[in-house]
């Protein structure tokens, strides 16, 4: 997609597990790594086989925020991270 960040996309034995907090409607907070991501914005949703939310998010208000993608599997009430961003390289000064 135009405009958006550079992410890597996950195949299915690469999802990390996650918790994730929110009203009934979409997430608001997701666990990754011993941090705690706030939603700043709801990219996009898609139902299948699973439900999947991509996101833009950041661990706290001083950092930048990136897109992920969370899925959701009703049947086993679990939720992955399933896209995340590429390392940032550092900007020679």
């Amino acid at each position: 997609m135009a405009g958006m960040p550079s992410s890597t996309a996950r195949g299915a034995g690469q999802a990390d597990p996650i918790e994730v907090r929110g009203g009934q409607e979409q997430p608001t907070h997701f666990l990754w790594r011993d941090r705690v991501y706030a939603v700043r914005e709801v990219l996009g949703h898609w139902t299948g086989g699973r439900e999947v939310w991509r996101v833009q998010a950041s661990p706290g208000r001083c950092f930048a925020s990136d897109v992920y993608d969370l899925s959701l599997d009703r049947a086993a009430g679990r939720w992955t991270l399933t896209r995340t961003p590429l390392p940032r390289t550092p900007t020679p000064a």
